[in-house]
């Protein structure tokens, strides 16, 4: 009895702590404007919502190097997808 007492004031807390983790984002560091670079920007989403860091995003269009428009384009319909839109 005096666990689930103990537990039942522990969970308003711990669901407190659950949200602030949850609330933390990652971004994908500075990129190169290459095709290659966008496909490892999609494995980059899918490890850290398997690390439990769900809102991830990286540089759409790359960072470094002249993006020409048809990388940019499909770097924005890929980015579209991922919750943090940078």
């Amino acid at each position: 009895m005096g666990r689930s007492v103990k537990h039942e004031r522990c969970l308003p807390e711990c669901t407190l702590e659950i949200l602030i983790v949850l609330s933390a984002g990652h971004w994908g560091g500075d990129n190169t404007s290459l095709f290659a670079y966008m496909y490892f920007s999609i494995a980059q989403a899918l490890n850290f919502a398997l690390f439990g860091i769900p809102m991830f995003g990286v540089d759409t269009c790359g960072f470094n190097g002249n993006s020409d428009e048809e990388l940019c384009n499909r770097w924005m319909q890929l980015s579209a997808f991922f919750p943090f839109y940078r």
